[in-house]
């Protein structure tokens, strides 16, 4: 009969199981059955209870063992001053780590430190630290403004229904760029290629329920060369589609979009509330007759425009999803693993995402 295997807890795991003592839940005995682990494993946890609850907040407590290091208030001083940067913002790197480290050692007279690449990746999995972008702009917004907008949202949108709540935010699409990170093989040279930039603006509009509007565009041509029949309307693809010379969304774009709206909702017999930043392109029409347009306050959509809330991420990375599968079958359809010629290949690739056109873009953003 083979060994039973051990189940191990984590620290975090620990904690609980001390937490569930401590609060009269759980005996001895039913902490046994609940964590799969022996009689004497409870009790030293809840012996050493203490120990597990009192470690730092800061630590990884996926491991299983609290190890402590032989310069624990160094490595502490180190974690409060990561912390600190990354309250303010202040991005650092490394090298930048190892010297404030080095500097904090010679103070406190621990001559056989040395902050080596090896020191600072025991202490990153240690304390749980990842090198990672900053995201959003979250930080810039009152928290006072944010609670302050809740807290009359109700009021704003009682005289309506979810499904005629409304949200537009528009965003820039480069629409042939393609990933730059990729998974590589372990000889694979990364040589770099000139990105395409070529930029078009999507506006974006959904209700509180999910229903979703057509997509704008705003393009810098009156009618792209890749519509070239001339009786061919670019708003059969399923956008409504605008033009002017920088692709952005100007103040008589707005009206346009929101007139052809007003009437469609009318149509339909419908009032709607309408939630959009306050940027100069965004004023109200005077002559709407079913949608009202409220404002979100300055500054504060990262945090109170739903759109902002992933919507448009999701959105984007349906499109770029998209755009590599048309790729893939352009690069796959000819492919042989017996013979390939890279140079040809390679060019081949160059051209297909050369002849990408709005076209295209504008049938994966309605699939999208």
């Amino acid at each position: 009969m083979p060994p039973k295997r051990r189940n191990e807890l984590n620290i975090n795991s620990k904690i609980k199981l001390v937490n569930e003592y401590k609060s009269g839940s759980y005996s001895q005995r039913d902490l046994v059955e609940k964590y799969k682990v022996s009689l004497g494993t409870v009790s030293k946890t809840v012996n050493d209870s203490d120990k597990y609850l009192n470690q730092s907040i800061d630590r990884n407590k996926k491991f299983k063992r609290i190890k402590v290091s032989k310069n624990e208030k160094l490595n502490e001083l180190v974690v409060d001053y990561i912390k600190t940067s990354n309250a303010i913002q202040h991005p650092i790197s490394g090298p930048e780590i190892q010297a404030f480290a080095s500097d904090v050692a010679t103070k406190m007279d621990l001559n056989d430190f040395r902050a080596s690449n090896g020191w600072l990746q025991k202490l990153n999995k240690r304390f749980d630290i990842r090198y990672k972008s900053f995201s959003g702009e979250a930080s810039e917004v009152s928290e006072e403004l944010v609670n302050d907008w809740k807290s009359k949202l109700s009021e704003l949108t009682k005289d309506y229904k979810p499904e005629n709540i409304f949200n537009f935010d528009e965003s820039a699409l480069f629409f042939k760029l393609i990933p730059k990170k990729s998974y590589l093989t372990k000889n694979s040279k990364t040589i770099g290629r000139k990105e395409q930039k070529q930029r078009i603006t999507i506006g974006l509009c959904c209700s509180a329920t999910g229903e979703k509007l057509r997509p704008v565009v705003i393009g810098t041509a009156r009618k792209p060369r890749c519509f070239a029949d001339i009786n061919f309307n670019i708003n059969s693809l399923g956008v409504d589609y605008y033009h002017n010379s920088n692709a952005w969304m100007t103040q008589t774009i707005f009206d346009k979009w929101l007139l052809r709206l007003d009437k469609m909702f009318g149509l339909k017999k419908r009032k709607v509330l309408l939630f959009v930043d306050n940027c100069s392109s965004h004023k109200t029409p005077k002559n709407l007759l079913n949608i009202e347009i409220k404002y979100l306050p300055s500054n504060t959509t990262s945090r109170l425009q739903p759109l902002d809330q992933g919507i448009i991420r999701s959105f984007k990375a349906k499109y770029r999803k998209l755009l590599l599968k048309y790729l893939t079958f352009q690069m796959t359809e000819d492919f042989n693993s017996n013979a390939v010629d890279f140079e040809s290949l390679r060019s081949k690739y160059k051209q297909t995402i050369d002849s990408i056109t709005l076209k295209n873009a504008m049938n994966w953003l309605t699939t999208a």
